[in-house]
């Protein structure tokens, strides 16, 4: 009690090019982890049957899980599982029918890998499994283009986090600001104050919004960071000076607020009056004068006035970079029915039906991929044959 382990990873040089893993360069430290786990899948010569989806799970008259049927180049197999299947299929961050019905907020936008559509869900739902957690996603807010396949988190820059300034400060579709835009958990909680519903004007006043920040703010480092991409689109680089983005279209510019308000108005989603706008930032720029954010209590540290023209405004959704929901799962790792009882030969690891039903805690769900599909295995391993 009271202590912290952590584990660190040294690659030697010869260790060799990290580039096959682009989709994980976007974190520090994602390619590494991916090289490590590749490493040990080919030590211990674990078969890996790429290109191949798995369908529907297979039981038989006892109603265990015996093997599922899958999907390979076009064709229908059948794969039997000696001792059990463990379902490590991710979540649905692009499907958008299980977020319309699970979901608060409209719309979520997935930053992630765009094959994770809920389909173990639905394979273990089919064999009678309980679901937990399903409104939950571990998420906060960024941007989606219609060029781009993924959406984009928001970033700053800095050594540590307690000293990194956030240049800009967030206002909804009537040029209100509404949150901390610093929030403590900025990947969890930090999309929650944008699901809010308006009942009288019957709208999401806050989706999307508009990240509003100054010549400085441009000049302090790239806004949006790329976690991920799809197999036939090159990964995007954010500029380091946001001018890429402005010559794209993706951030509007204009030399006045009042300007830049007509502007976030031309492309439909807002109604911000221009004035509101000039008067949300000279509160703004009045609250970093004194060192307080008085109406919504972000650390003072973090604070930037906007007040070098020209400005600028960035529209922003809420993005989940996983969800938390899923199967239900005991301590062993089994997928449970409603009645509470667990299915036999069915396990569940890492996204699929985390543990985590309100607060995610940081770091967490790494920690229930390898924690949580090692007890998986472990568990499998010592059942009887499924058959």
């Amino acid at each position: 009690p009271g202590h912290q382990y952590r584990g660190a990873i040294k690659i030697k040089r010869e260790a060799g090019n990290l580039q096959p893993y682009p989709w994980a360069q976007g974190l520090r430290g994602g390619s590494r982890l991916f090289w490590v786990v590749e490493r040990n899948v080919q030590m211990r010569k674990i078969d890996v049957m790429l290109n191949t989806a798995a369908r529907k799970l297979v039981r038989n008259e006892r109603g265990g899980i015996i093997g599922l049927v899958a999907e390979h180049q076009g064709q229908s197999i059948s794969i039997r599982a000696g001792k059990g299947v463990i379902l490590a299929c991710g979540g649905f961050e692009h499907n958008e029918e299980m977020k319309r019905q699970y979901f608060e907020a409209q719309h979520v936008y997935g930053v992630t890998s765009i094959g994770n559509t809920g389909d173990g869900i639905r394979m273990s739902q089919e064999v009678g499994a309980d679901l937990w957690h399903m409104w939950h996603f571990h998420g906060g807010y960024g941007f989606k283009f219609d060029d781009y396949p993924v959406a984009f988190r928001h970033t700053i820059s800095g050594p540590r986090v307690e000293d990194r300034i956030m240049p800009w400060i967030m206002v909804d579709r009537f040029g209100k600001r509404f949150v901390n835009e610093y929030q403590p958990a900025p990947q969890d909680t930090g999309a929650r104050a944008l699901g809010y519903y308006d009942p009288d004007l019957c709208m999401y006043p806050r989706i999307p919004s508009y990240l509003i920040f100054d010549e400085d703010g441009r000049l302090r480092g790239p806004l949006g960071i790329p976690i991920f991409t799809t197999e036939n689109t090159e990964r995007y680089s954010w500029s380091e000076d946001n001018a890429a983005e402005i010559e794209r279209g993706w951030i509007l510019k204009a030399d006045t607020l009042e300007d830049l308000a007509k502007a976030i108005n031309q492309r439909g989603h807002a109604r911000i009056e221009p004035e509101q706008l000039a008067a949300t930032v000279r509160r703004w720029n009045t609250m970093v004068q004194h060192h307080a954010d008085e109406d919504f209590g972000r650390p003072p540290g973090t604070m930037l006035s906007i007040d070098r023209p020209p400005y600028y405004a960035l529209e922003t959704w809420p993005v989940v970079s996983n969800t938390q929901g899923g199967p239900v799962h005991n301590a062993r790792q089994e997928i449970l029915d409603v009645n509470g009882q667990p299915i036999p030969g069915l396990y569940a690891a890492g996204e699929l039906g985390s543990i985590f039903g309100h607060l995610y805690l940081e770091a967490g769900n790494i920690a229930e991929c390898f924690i949580g599909g090692k007890i998986a295995g472990q568990n499998a391993a010592r059942q009887q044959d499924s058959h």
